[in-house]
């Protein structure tokens, strides 16, 4: 008589595994579509963070930068923190983070503190649990393809200094030098009213003026001029193009 063997079930350890595709099966058409239209990916729902994430990377430059890339980490959570507060008070969509704004809005808080939230103490009730947030989780890597983003000698992120720089200057004139000077003292000081919030609805996502410096930046990015520019943008360009009016949202 042969060995008899033990056929039962052998449980692997259990693991944790968040996200909206945990199994991977939409795997296949992010990679054709990431093929067609590099720079932008199922997880980029709004085309103003490309502009936005420059301005916050200029802007920390610019104020006494440090080369730790903890102290660059908070600079970025705390932005993100804010976009979130104000993306939800305007009542936007597709901006990381909403659902804890929302959540704070909701407490009527006369000043709303987001250092806790923005840091990256899992004790907290964060708005986001990743590290790096929506930029580390969505979009660097996509403007990093599209040549808005690279990494300095000390490993942080930061805009390059021609396409980058560009797009950090155009958000900053879109907005202007008051609601700027707004933006970059709420996120220094972790903190805003909701006087501060209506001041700040210029930001969000869908107050990008159409015909402006900043739109025919967007515009170019996505529909680059296919007899120019790298065989990405070229690729980009066609495919865009090619939607036929297919909304691509910005």
């Amino acid at each position: 008589m042969g060995e008899i063997l033990d056929l039962l079930p052998q449980w692997t350890e259990k693991a944790e595994k968040r996200g909206l595709d945990p199994l991977g099966i939409q795997n296949s058409g992010v990679l054709l579509y990431q093929a067609l239209l590099p720079g932008i990916s199922n997880v980029t729902l709004r085309m103003r963070y490309y502009c936005y994430y420059c301005w916050v990377s200029e802007t920390y430059a610019r104020s006494g930068a440090s080369d730790d890339f903890e102290a660059w980490r908070t600079w970025l959570r705390r932005a993100e923190a804010l976009y979130a507060l104000v993306a939800a008070y305007a009542e936007e969509t597709g901006v990381g983070g909403t659902e804890w704004a929302n959540g704070r809005l909701a407490a009527d808080e006369k000043v709303i503190d987001f250092d806790a939230a923005a840091s990256t103490d899992r004790s907290q009730k964060l708005y986001l649990r990743q590290a790096l947030g929506v930029f580390g989780g969505a979009y660097f890597s996509q403007m990093e393809e599209m040549g808005l983003f690279t990494y300095n000698k000390h490993g942080i992120q930061v805009a390059t200094r021609e396409l980058g720089k560009r797009a950090a200057v155009l958000f900053a004139n879109a907005i202007g030098p008051d609601v700027a000077k707004l933006l970059k003292k709420r996120i220094a000081d972790a903190s805003v009213s909701v006087r501060d919030l209506e001041r700040l609805i210029g930001i969000a996502p869908s107050e990008i003026e159409e015909g402006s410096a900043e739109c025919e930046f967007y515009e170019m990015l996505l529909f680059a001029d296919a007899d120019a520019g790298s065989e990405n943008a070229r690729s980009r360009s066609v495919s865009a193009v090619s939607t036929n009016g297919t909304d691509l949202r910005l």
